[in-house]
């Protein structure tokens, strides 16, 4: 006996790609005999990506007025390019300009 799939493989199974081409193909359909999609296959759609696309909502920092808030940032620094100076700068010309 196989056992019982689970959400995981369901959400696999279900093409987040595919859903939004279907949508923007909708739209965006410059076809003049193109027929548009039905509400209940939109909502259709809309439902299957709110299974697999994260739903994005704002957050609210809260508490006290007076209490400290401590971040902790990060900085890499990268070499870059030295840039080729082939003498003095010319006014009005920038140096990627040939």
């Amino acid at each position: 006996m196989k056992p019982p799939k689970t959400r995981s493989h369901y959400r696999n199974l279900i093409k987040a790609g595919e859903l939004i081409n279907l949508i923007q193909d909708d739209i965006l359909c410059t076809d003049p005999d193109h027929k548009p999609m039905s509400p209940q296959r939109v909502n259709a759609i809309k439902l299957l990506l709110n299974k697999v696309l994260p739903d994005l909502r704002s957050v609210e920092l809260s508490g006290e007025v007076d209490s400290n808030v401590t971040n902790n940032i990060q900085v890499s620094f990268v070499a870059t390019a030295v840039p080729e100076v082939c003498g003095p700068p010319v006014p009005g010309k920038f140096i990627d300009e040939k």
